[in-house]
């Protein structure tokens, strides 16, 4: 509980500050097509970011090309 001191104010903004921005986000894809589009974009990025820690080269090739045009 040491580092509980080491929060600043302004840290405790940020955070509420992004929650609000990403909870309204939420409820504004809530029941769109654009929600599924933005789960499998992550889902992309994140086999990414595994493939990078693993070593898979030619996978994270791949999908890196392919988040690059789509982004």
């Amino acid at each position: 509980m040491e580092f509980l001191h080491l929060i600043r104010w302004q840290d405790i903004v940020d955070i509420t500050l992004i929650s609000i921005v990403l909870y309204s986000l939420m409820l504004l894809l809530k029941g769109t097509k654009s929600i599924k589009i933005l789960v499998g974009l992550s889902i992309l990025f994140i086999v990414s970011l595994i493939s990078t820690y693993v070593g898979l080269y030619t996978v994270n090739w791949v999908l890196q090309s392919f988040l690059a045009n789509i982004i």
